[in-house]
């Protein structure tokens, strides 16, 4: 019985520390997530290469090879293509997330973006904020 006190006790922690013009509309993301099956985030990675030379990051060690991959930016075909199978995803997402590395080396990212916004116009944008040097 302590244990339940003890998870409802965190979990009115956690609730409280959210400010309250977000909570709403976290609940309501939440509640659509649970009953449409569709995801509320979509995180897409466009580029595996980053132009910045931070000292704290492990791809300035690895030049164009990186241990898991080559170094890439992705292509506005490839792109075309793999937006169209998640097409059904896009269309009910609320965010779309280019994630890990930087986003804007890739030039067709603003017709990507543009494309997003012709399946679902309420799309909202997200990334990753970038600590420089």
């Amino acid at each position: 019985m302590k244990n339940i006190f003890d998870t409802i006790k965190i979990g009115f922690k956690k609730i409280s520390r959210i400010p309250r013009h977000q909570f709403m509309n976290r609940f309501s993301l939440g509640i659509k997530k649970y009953f449409s099956d569709y995801p509320t985030y979509i995180i897409f990675q466009s580029v595996s290469a980053c132009n910045l030379q931070c000292k704290h990051c492990f791809i300035n060690n690895y030049g164009t090879e990186i241990t898991d991959g080559v170094t890439k930016i992705i292509l506005y075909k490839e792109f075309l293509k793999i937006a169209e199978r998640l097409k059904p995803l896009i269309k009910h997402c609320n965010y779309f997330v280019f994630s890990t590395f930087e986003a804007i080396i890739n030039k067709d990212l603003f017709k990507m973006m543009d494309y997003l916004m012709e399946i679902n116009p309420s799309i909202q944008f997200l990334f990753y904020p970038i600590p420089c040097n």
